[in-house]
């Protein structure tokens, strides 16, 4: 039981056992496309959160307009983070499919406001063919880096 207890204090003072730094390393960071090469984070708690699209009752997410579409589902990605102790500055990947390529330099735009530049999430865009709402533009999955 002794040598247990000496064992135990050693890990201690030779700092085997301690607590990991939480940091978040931007690679790359791109203020034109509003993205970063990678995000290197070390310690922490990753959380992955679901697709979020537009959805009622902003009657213009409706209706086909993009930007809005943007907002209202980053309205539900800040929701869901805060219920998970996070924010969007917590972001660090975003997975984003659209039905159509030509919308992402309004996404970029839309991102800058946002993230802070240098602290951008990496971002990955894919076009596809439709959504499971016919009327979505855009699904938005976040992966957010918390302490």
């Amino acid at each position: 039981m002794r040598s247990f207890m000496f064992a135990v204090v050693g890990l201690f003072a030779c700092g085997a056992v301690h607590a990991q730094e939480f940091k978040k390393e931007y690679i790359a960071p791109n203020e034109a496309e509003a993205s970063s090469t990678a995000v290197k984070v070390k310690g922490g708690t990753l959380v992955f959160l679901a697709g979020f699209t537009a959805s009622a009752p902003q009657r213009d997410a409706e209706l086909g307009n993009f930007e809005t579409q943007a907002k209202s589902a980053m309205g539900k990605i800040s929701d869901a983070l805060k219920q998970s102790g996070a924010t969007l500055d917590d972001i660090v990947q975003l997975s984003v499919y659209v039905t159509d390529l030509r919308n992402v330099p309004k996404f970029t735009a839309y991102a800058k406001t946002l993230f802070k530049p240098g602290s951008y999430p990496a971002v990955t865009f894919v076009e596809v063919a439709h959504l499971a709402r016919p009327e979505s533009l855009m699904e938005i999955q976040p992966v957010a880096a918390i302490k």
